[in-house]
């Protein structure tokens, strides 16, 4: 019995220590893995932070829209360059001053420099860092880097309308980060979708029927009523 209860004893001890160990390993794994992260950009609606701009079906050609891009989670930023691609069949930005640092955007009070931006046929290049007369030399956190006022092209009363907004990462000049060091900094990207949903000609159809159905009962009561006062008449 007691060489029982002595073997129990180590067993035990044992489990305990290898528990130990496979939580402190789990637990470095898991900053390990938070450290791991990257940033993000991402391109989302401007006004409920989605990252799919529907635009209501009956939306006419012409009209503008303003979309965020954004960047979370990112440390040691001095600089950004971003190339946003999209359908110049369906949208287009139609001046320089469509690019737009808001009052919020990461690196305001940091002196930001940088050229004009770039718009060309379904893209546009925009470009910023730290200034020297900055207080300090980076950024860190989450933030909206600028915004784009897009303007649509066509209407939803034809075909289906939709293509996505993708901040590019493989072009000549592709979207990039960069830190106090010049060095490039790792980052993925969330596309925005901008759509008009079909306006259905089967719609318009049916809405004329009803229309044209209620006329012709009106007609009729109205023409009964005048009959019914030449008789009385």
């Amino acid at each position: 019995m007691r060489l029982g209860e002595k073997t129990l004893k180590k067993y035990l001890k044992k489990s305990r220590l290898f528990a130990i160990l496979l939580l402190g390993i789990s637990m470095m794994l898991l900053i390990s893995s938070v450290k791991a992260q990257t940033a993000v950009i991402s391109v989302i609606d401007a006004v409920d932070g989605n990252d799919t701009i529907i635009l209501p079906a009956n939306t006419p050609a012409g009209t503008k829209f303003l979309v965020n891009v954004t960047i979370t989670g990112v440390e040691n930023l001095a600089g950004w360059q971003i190339n946003i691609t999209f359908d110049s069949r369906l949208l287009n930005i139609t001046a320089a001053a469509e690019m737009i640092l808001p009052a919020n955007h990461i690196f305001n009070g940091l002196d930001p420099q940088g050229p004009a931006p770039d718009i060309g046929d379904g893209y546009v290049m925009w470009a910023r860092a730290v200034g020297p007369s900055a207080p300090v030399d980076h950024f860190d956190g989450s933030g909206i880097i600028c915004q784009i006022r897009f303007t649509t092209v066509k209407n939803g009363t034809g075909d289906p309308v939709q293509c996505d907004l993708v901040p590019d990462k493989v072009g000549v000049f592709p979207t990039s980060i960069i830190d106090t060091d010049a060095n490039d900094i790792a980052f993925t990207v969330n596309k925005g979708i901008f759509t008009i949903p079909e306006f259905p000609v089967t719609t318009l159809l049916l809405t004329f029927l009803i229309i044209t159905s209620i006329a012709i009962v009106l007609a009729k009561k109205t023409s009964m009523k005048h009959r019914k006062f030449l008789v009385t008449s």
